[in-house]
């Protein structure tokens, strides 16, 4: 038996999901409609999965995830994206090359909706989602000195660190004498 906790602004998914999960399978769960509330949820009961409506799981740019990647006590949970209808594949390929979520498609038998949970399940304990790196950006004039691989590393070879130095612009000044002009002073005729 496995907690899962449901995330879903609209009332007919909640309603639908909610009788599945209480009627047709033997998992505990508690029911949100806001990332708020799940986020707070999250952290408080430690679910083994997550149950999310598509538009809140990919609002600003999977905020939601992301943040639960980066908490101690919620970083393992698993996700299974709920979608109305049908999804372009564009889409379908952002959430799965994402690694942190397995699809659903809405309306579900409990048979499906079952299988769906045991397989997202399954995923995030076999394969290994390792968090997107923020990017640090050196300041201005301040080389960042950090090991970078080279050709060698991947090879098995010695490794070498390459090292980047500050560009050191030469000063401008501004000139502020008048530009001698080259050209023949112009005649003129009546």
């Amino acid at each position: 038996m496995s907690r899962i906790l449901l995330i879903d602004s609209n009332p007919e998914n909640r309603k639908s999901l909610e009788g599945l999960l209480r009627y047709r399978t033997h998992h505990d769960f508690a029911v949100v409609e806001s990332h708020t509330e799940g986020a707070r949820k999250a952290v408080s009961l430690a679910p083994d999965l997550i149950m999310m409506n598509v538009l809140l799981f990919m609002g600003n740019n999977y905020a939601f995830p992301r943040v639960l990647q980066q908490h101690d006590k919620t970083k393992d949970i698993s996700f299974l994206v709920q979608v109305n209808g049908h999804l372009d594949e564009v889409t379908e390929r952002q959430i799965q090359a994402s690694g942190m979520a397995d699809i659903v498609y809405l309306p579900v038998s409990a048979e499906e909706l079952e299988s769906a949970i045991s397989e997202a399940l399954s995923h995030s304990s076999t394969q290994d989602v390792q968090a997107v790196a923020p990017v640090v950006w050196p300041q201005a004039g301040q080389a960042q000195q950090e090991p970078r691989p080279t050709s060698a590393d991947q090879s098995g070879g010695t490794h070498k660190t390459a090292t980047v130095k500050p560009v050191q612009w030469p000063t401008v000044e501004k000139n502020t004498q008048q530009p001698k002009s080259k050209l023949p002073p112009k005649q003129v005729t009546d």
